[in-house]
């Protein structure tokens, strides 16, 4: 991840601060609608909520 346009940088624990407290549900929701110039589903038509939520756990595993 480069952090462009805003995405928080996997690794940094304070930009995902505000993400966290939406909950992994709540991160999912927003996955799956986009948000700013994230495209819906992160622009993977075909991912299933199960990758989608795999992906959002890496990414927080990672940035604890």
């Amino acid at each position: 991840m480069t952090g462009v346009a805003g995405a928080p940088k996997v690794g940094d624990p304070e930009a995902w601060k505000t993400r966290i407290e939406k909950g992994v549900e709540g991160m999912l929701a927003t996955a799956k609608s986009g948000l700013n110039v994230m495209p819906p589903m992160g622009n993977c038509q075909n991912c299933t909520d199960s990758e989608l939520t795999a992906a959002i756990q890496h990414m927080l595993d990672n940035s604890k």
